[in-house]
Parts: C-alpha cells; sequence; structure tokens
C-alpha cells in the first residue's frame, strides 16, 4: 500500500515521497529502504544522502539507484559508500523511461518493512522518518 505521508494527519506537512508497508513481522526497529534514483547529479545526491544521514532515525539502508552515471559521478557514490556501510549501488546503464525499470527491480528486492524514495535532488529535515515510522507501526 503506498501512501502519500502525512495525508489525513492533522497538523502534519505533507511530505511528498512515497512510504510502502511490506508484509513482514513487525519488529521494535523497523528497517526502511530509502531508494535514491539518479543520473550524474553529483552534488545534489550527496546532500540528498547527507540529509538521510542525519536523521533521528538511523535503521535505515540507502540504496542509490544509477542511471546511466557518469565514471566520475559513480566515483563519488563509490566513496559515499566505502563511507557507510548503509549505502549501496547499484549501477546501471541508461534506461528507456527515466529508470523506472532499474527502480522497480530495486523495489522488488527490497527486505525492509518499510520503503520510500528520495529525489537526489531534494532534502530532507532530521525527523520525517522518526516522525513517520511510529506512526506507520
Amino acid at each position: 500500500m503506498a501512501k502519500r505521508a502525512g495525508d489525513g494527519v492533522a497538523g502534519q506537512i505533507p511530505i511528498y515521497w512515497a512510504f510502502t508497508y511490506r508484509e513482514m513481522s513487525m519488529s521494535a526497529n523497523p528497517l526502511v529502504d530509502v531508494i535514491i534514483p539518479t543520473c550524474n547529479h553529483g552534488p545534489t545526491v550527496l546532500r540528498a544522502v547527507e540529509s538521510v544521514l542525519g536523521q533521528t532515525f538511523q535503521n535505515f539502508r540507502i540504496v542509490i539507484v544509477g542511471d546511466g552515471v557518469s565514471p566520475g559521478h559513480a566515483a563519488l557514490i563509490a566513496q559515499l559508500c566505502s563511507e557507510d556501510p548503509r549505502i549501496q549501488f547499484v549501477a546501471n546503464p541508461k534506461g528507456a523511461g527515466h529508470g523506472e525499470a532499474h527502480r522497480a527491480r530495486v523495489l522488488k528486492d527490497s527486505r525492509a518493512t518499510y520503503v520510500c524514495y528520495l529525489g537526489d535532488d531534494d532534502l530532507w529535515l532530521p525527523h520525517p522518518l522518526g516522525t513517520l515510522v511510529p506512526f506507520l507501526e
């Protein structure tokens, strides 16, 4: 079930990204996969990843899904992956349709309780995951 976070919650500012519930056993600290699709947006994807790393809720995995990224961009992402084991990079050749098939494959393979998307040129404040995960639980 995909839901736009903030729908129907009084006083909450809507956050525009998909948040998908996975049928799994509930745990005290559910895992969240954050999927960040990118195609050669080096400086902005770095800031997007930093905004996820700054979350108050820390049980997440960041999956950066490349859609025909250049070698220079791939090197920037590889550096991020080497700095934090929660960051993974899935490199793909440039696909038709802006990489939807690549993202769909990552979503299908996810074993997280929740999955959300963050654009490579978007930023999160420190508390979206910390607010939404307890709400969804």
